[in-house]
Formats: C-alpha cells, sequence, structure tokens
C-alpha cells in the first residue's frame, strides 16, 4: 500500500459524489477537528459513527494514596483510536495482491 491523502482531496472526493460544496465540506470538517479535540481535552470518548472511537489515555507514577495525586502526575498522554464497524468491514474484505 502506498500513498497519502490529504484534507483537500478527501473534500474533493466527497464533493464528486455529493451535492455539497468541497467548502462547506471542508468547514465541516476543520469544525468537526476542532470539536473533537476540545472533546478529547475534557476526557471524552468520541465516536465517529461507525468509523471509528477516540479516546485520550494517560500514563502516571504509581501512588500509595489519592492524596499524593496532583496534575503533575501525568507523564504522557496518548490518543487511541479503535476501529469501528466500517473499519473492521474494510479489514476484512481486503485482497492483496503483488504488482
Amino acid at each position: 500500500m502506498q500513498g497519502k491523502r490529504n484534507l483537500e482531496q478527501i473534500t474533493k472526493s466527497v464533493d464528486k459524489i455529493n451535492s455539497v460544496s468541497d467548502a462547506d465540506i471542508r468547514a465541516v470538517l476543520y469544525t468537526t477537528v476542532d470539536v473533537i479535540t476540545d472533546d478529547l481535552a475534557k476526557g471524552l470518548i468520541v465516536r465517529i459513527g461507525d468509523l471509528d472511537r477516540l479516546r485520550l489515555s494517560l500514563s502516571n507514577e504509581g501512588f500509595a494514596t489519592e492524596a499524593e495525586v496532583t496534575g503533575n502526575a501525568v507523564k504522557n498522554t496518548k490518543i487511541l483510536v479503535a476501529p469501528g464497524t466500517k473499519l473492521k468491514q474494510m479489514q476484512q474484505t481486503l485482497v492483496f495482491e503483488k504488482t
């Protein structure tokens, strides 16, 4: 598998199969990214339909008591992506060929 697609290329593809302009599509996608970013920062799990689920993961040092835990205890964060139904279905139907 090779190649990459950026947001502009994706919006042009969506525009071809939809009656919504690519400017409107781009506006909605950028706004969606902002909303998802805010929701993850609040600790929410974000489900994007049948596509996937995003959540923030935190790591810290262990503490003996809850009283010892502060905001400075968090050492690292990651965004975890769990594939939804559509991505899992796509994986099950992939066919690979040597070119």
